[in-house]
């Protein structure tokens, strides 16, 4: 009532707040924290410019909601809006952004169902301080903060982002153990384990004794190291690990968090992982139309699958054992866990599969290219002939 009014010039809502109200003349809407589902985001951008006024609406877009990109720059151009050329790229990697002033239908839009949505060209930026007296007199140009995934070739990392020396080397690592399962031992476990990379500075071990989050999440583990090169190589080689009875899940952790002892879960944590690759499962050539069923259905004892995707690389310079990579995206993280656990190393067809875990901004990106520097190798063993004592 007092922000109808006018008594307060500014409202923080919940989600479910926001898509409910219905009030007139709001000139802003400013998603802090941006929605899970791209139809929210309508929503709540439809507080403002109601019954035909026109309004902005600011949006963070952070490295965790990747996987709403494409839907999002579907959305922004049916309302005609101006697309930042770094967002199209992360959408569409492999097509070049319009021309400057064409508005085109994104590829595959279908959204023109929602007459409602309407909007004025407005560049995606982010504004300096107006307390500042150098300030600049227009917006500083966006800097992503997510990898650039479109940068890839099968033997490099991701673009920095940044020339701090501290950038992208602190590793996290959760699901290692249980709520209660710390002991005096696991900060030099974990340490000697990690050291084995390359030189480590320092490790942390936090944990959520209030029930406040899923028991795989409760015990994060950070590992400092020296160089960023150091912890890609750990992360590649731990993330999916079994570790215990447990598949071990590694992300990069933000530097400024981990040096301020922000260590607590947050909603900017990467997210845990829901996709896992296969490889080694069939031979190059051996794919039919029933492989896609047949393994949603061995992966469903585990849980919900969202989507099985077979790609099979044509390139002779991939090994026979790499040329199938099979991707199953499940519906949650404790069952993606559980299947990594239990289908590395199993035998199929006298194969020997090797999975692992896949991360998901790549594959929402589709960018599911081999990597050299961001997956596993396989094992020697995956390339020796079976016998059936074996």
């Amino acid at each position: 009532t007092e922000f109808k009014t006018g008594a307060h010039p500014v409202m923080v809502a919940t989600g479910v707040a926001a898509r409910g109200l219905d009030i007139k003349e709001v000139m802003y809407v400013v998603n802090f924290d941006f929605p899970s589902a791209i139809e929210d985001y309508i929503h709540r951008i439809g507080r403002t410019g109601r019954a035909g006024a026109t309004g902005k609406a600011i949006s963070y877009f952070c490295p965790h909601n990747y996987r709403l990109v494409t839907e999002l720059v579907k959305v922004l151009e049916e309302a005609e809006q101006v697309i930042d050329p770094k967002l199209w790229s992360m959408a569409y990697p492999d097509q070049p952004p319009p021309p400057e002033g064409a508005l085109h239908p994104a590829p595959g839009a279908q959204r023109k169902k929602l007459p409602a949505l309407r909007a004025v060209p407005y560049s995606t930026a982010l504004s300096t301080s107006s307390s500042s007296k150098d300030a600049p007199s227009s917006p500083a140009p966006i800097q992503s903060a997510l990898p650039n995934w479109a940068s890839l070739t099968p033997d490099c990392l991701p673009m920095a982002a940044s020339d701090d020396p501290d950038y992208e080397t602190v590793l996290m690592l959760r699901n290692v153990v249980g709520p209660g399962e710390v002991d005096d031992d696991l900060q030099a476990e974990m340490e000697e384990e990690c050291s084995k990379f390359g030189p480590v500075k320092e490790t942390q071990i936090f944990e959520v004794t209030d029930g406040s989050c899923p028991p795989e999440e409760a015990v994060r583990i950070f590992v400092k190291f020296n160089q960023r090169e150091v912890m890609y190589r750990a992360l590649v080689q731990l993330n999916g690990r079994a570790f215990g009875g447990r598949a071990v899940c590694a992300n990069v952790f933000d530097h400024h968090r981990y040096n301020q002892l922000d260590l607590r879960p947050s909603p900017v944590d990467p997210p845990m992982p829901r996709v896992i690759l296969l490889r080694n499962m069939i031979a190059p050539g051996e794919v039919d139309d029933e492989l896609e069923l047949e393994i949603k259905e061995e992966c469903m004892k585990y849980g919900d699958v969202k989507e099985v995707k077979i790609r099979e690389v044509a390139d002779r310079t991939v090994t026979p054992e790499e040329a199938v990579r099979i991707f199953v995206l499940f519906e949650e993280t404790e069952s993606t866990l559980e299947a990594c656990r239990d289908l590395n190393g199993r035998l199929f067809g006298g194969r020997l599969i090797h999975c692992c875990l896949f991360d998901n901004n790549r594959y929402f990106a589709k960018m599911l290219d081999a990597n050299k520097l961001l997956e596993p190798l396989l094992p020697y063993k995956c390339y020796l002939p079976l016998t059936a004592t074996e």
